[in-house]
């Protein structure tokens, strides 16, 4: 999925080439959290989790607990880096087209 980003980059830079501009999107990174921010996540501009944090206070919950609050952290940071993704798109300059960007989705990360 790492590819996917640098293929992304790479096409905002060669539409900016042609059009006279210069285009570079800012890294995206999703965050998300859950519990009282006890459990935090965060994710690239495609969904792949980077990093996660859970408070140790978070332990005497239960395992079964502990799952579901890192599953909403995780679906979170991933709406966020989404929502990040379709703003930087939306920003683009005329030549780039987002709704073709975006014409595909990523099964399992984001619907």
């Amino acid at each position: 999925m790492q590819e996917l980003g640098s293929a992304l980059q790479e096409t905002l830079r060669l539409l900016g080439s042609v059009s006279g501009s210069s285009v570079q999107a800012p890294p995206v990174r999703g965050v998300g959290s859950a519990a009282d921010d006890m459990v935090r996540a965060e994710v690239s501009e495609f969904g792949r989790l980077e990093e996660l944090t859970l408070d140790p206070k978070l332990m005497r919950q239960g395992t079964t607990a502990i799952a579901e609050y890192v599953v909403t952290a995780v679906r979170a940071a991933q709406d966020d880096a989404h929502r990040q993704t379709q703003e930087l798109l939306a920003a683009a300059p005329d030549t780039v087209a987002p709704a073709e960007l975006t014409a595909f989705r990523i099964p399992g990360i984001y619907g």
